[in-house]
C-alpha cells in the first residue's frame, strides 16, 4: 500500500490545527512542522524489538529491516532532520506499558505546557 502524504495531511489538517492531538505514526517526515509541541520517538532494545517482531510472525527479512533501522537510529534521525532539534525527545519501549504510545507520550507532556497541545509518536 502507497500512502498519498499530501492526501493524509489533508484529510488531517483542521482537527490537528485544532490541537490536543496525538499523532502515532511509524514515520514523520511528511507532518508539517507547525502542527506539533512535541515529537516522541519511541526506541526500543534489538532483542526486545527483535522478540516483538518475531512473536507478531513478521518475516525475518521484515524483522531484519527494523532492527537495523533500530540501531541506525533512523526514526530518531529523520524526526530530527524533520523538525526543531528542541521538540525531538526519544524515549524508551522496551515493555509493554512503554509500547503504548498514548500513556508514554501521556505521561511525558503532564508538565508541557504547549502552544498547540500536539505531539507526535513514532514507534520503533
Amino acid at each position: 500500500m502507497i500512502i498519498d502524504d499530501d492526501k493524509v495531511v489533508d484529510a488531517l489538517e483542521d482537527v490537528v490545527s485544532a490541537g490536543g492531538c496525538l499523532v502515532d505514526y511509524h514515520s514523520c517526515d511528511f507532518f508539517p512542522e507547525r502542527w506539533f509541541d512535541l515529537v516522541v520517538v519511541l526506541q526500543a532494545d534489538t532483542t526486545v524489538l527483535y522478540e516483538r517482531l518475531e512473536r507478531r510472525g513478521y518475516s525475518q527479512a521484515k524483522i531484519t529491516e527494523n532492527v537495523e533501522c533500530e540501531i541506525m537510529m533512523v526514526l530518531l534521525q529523520e524526526a530530527h532532520d524533520s523538525y526543531d532539534n528542541n521538540i525531538v525527545v526519544p524515549l524508551p519501549s522496551n515493555t509493554p506499558l512503554g509500547m503504548d504510545s498514548k500513556s508514554t507520550c501521556s505521561g511525558y507532556c503532564s508538565g508541557l505546557q504547549p502552544t498547540r497541545a500536539n505531539t507526535a509518536c513514532h514507534s520503533g
